[in-house]
């Protein structure tokens, strides 16, 4: 716990998984996370300060471990710099997806929120066009662009670089890759080695919640 802010993040990847890890944390009483599953503080929201950020932690207890989850803080290329600065060496959890199926995934989402009306292989061969200028962009603490959150498909599969950035800023010890798959398939032993991981007690989930666990379509 520290002063009213997260001591652990999970900052992606988007479609791997992390709405099923919100659900499964949330129903550990030492664990409290925002009613907002993404804040996007350190990504879209920078300009509003850190006063606008600690609101969200308000309702926390004392004794409870603080965490968020924001899967575009993998890929936001400030966000793991900005979350160091401002939290310190908070422990990071990342959850990787088998990336072609990320990579469709993330397709198929921004089909239905209407955010793509390319055809797949089109999207795909158009997307170094359309991420054009987004590291001057998002240098602005109010920057967004739209196609580097929307539309980076194969960008966002490419773990290695994300991946290694977080372990250069926060320290591999503070850093837990877990597959996804795990979680879909074994969720009470990746839970399990989460709470380690975060120095919580192991919690016994409600049969409930892990029988809502599964990949996404």
């Amino acid at each position: 716990t520290s002063l009213g802010v997260p001591s652990f993040m999970c900052v992606g990847a988007q479609k791997a998984g992390t709405t099923t890890l919100h659900a499964l944390l949330n129903t550990h009483s030492q664990i409290f996370l925002p009613l907002c599953k993404e804040v996007h503080y350190f990504s879209l929201h920078y300009h509003q300060g850190m006063d606008w950020y600690r609101s969200h932690f308000s309702l926390a207890n004392s004794n409870q471990c603080i965490g968020e989850i924001t899967p575009y803080y993998m890929f936001h290329p400030y966000a793991a710099l900005r979350i160091a600065e401002d939290l310190g060496k908070i422990k990071i959890i990342i959850l990787l997806r088998d990336p072609v199926n990320r990579t469709l995934s993330h397709y198929g989402h921004s089909c239905r929120l209407g955010f793509e009306n390319l055809p797949l292989e089109e999207a795909l061969n158009k997307e170094d066009i359309r991420l054009t200028g987004f590291l001057d962009e998002l240098k602005n603490s109010c920057g967004i662009h739209k196609n580097h959150q929307e539309c980076s498909y194969l960008s966002r599969s490419l773990y290695r670089s994300q991946v290694q950035q977080y372990w250069k800023i926060f320290g591999r010890n503070n850093v837990l890759l877990l597959p996804s798959e795990s979680l879909f398939s074994r969720p009470l032993e990746s839970m399990q080695i989460i709470f380690s991981f975060l120095g919580l007690d192991s919690h016994l989930m409600p049969s409930s919640s892990i029988s809502n666990v599964h990949a996404n379509k």
